[in-house]
Formats: C-alpha cells, sequence, structure tokens
C-alpha cells in the first residue's frame, strides 16, 4: 500500500482527517480505470467488481454505454404465502 502500511483497515472503519477535522467512512482500495487524467475536485464514479474489488472512472465513461444498468429484482413485500 502507498503509505507503507501492510492491510487495509476494514470497511466501515472510520477516520478523521487531521487538517480540517472531518470524518469519513472507509470503503476500500479503488483502482482507476481512466482514459483521461484525473485530478483533484474530479468527481469519479465508484464501482465494485463481482470479485469485491472497488474501481473507479470518471462518471462521464462509466455512463457513455460502457456499462449497462442491469434490472432490479422486485423488492420482497415481506409478507409470507399461508
Amino acid at each position: 500500500m502507498p503509505d507503507g502500511t501492510t492491510t487495509p483497515p476494514r470497511d466501515g472503519s472510520q477516520f478523521r482527517h487531521r487538517k480540517r477535522g472531518t470524518t469519513y467512512t472507509f470503503v476500500g482500495i479503488a483502482s482507476v480505470q481512466a482514459a483521461r487524467e484525473i485530478k483533484e475536485g474530479h468527481c469519479l464514479a465508484v464501482y465494485r467488481g463481482t470479485d469485491g474489488r472497488l474501481w473507479v472512472r470518471p462518471p462521464g465513461e462509466f455512463f457513455d454505454g460502457r456499462f449497462e444498468r442491469l434490472p432490479t429484482a422486485p423488492a420482497d413485500e415481506g409478507g409470507t404465502d399461508v
């Protein structure tokens, strides 16, 4: 890992930015996949593969037709048939 740690923290671990004092929840380590350079302040789409890996890319690359939305399963009404 870039900061010298050997293992990443667990998903959901809380962190505080030392300078600003703002609190963040760690989601995971993501791999960047982008055709263009990414700079500070750019927004990124974050997505998880079926292998559990997190990826990021600019939203324009995510929503430009490279990915297609899959239908969602209907929500369970919570009732049971007797």
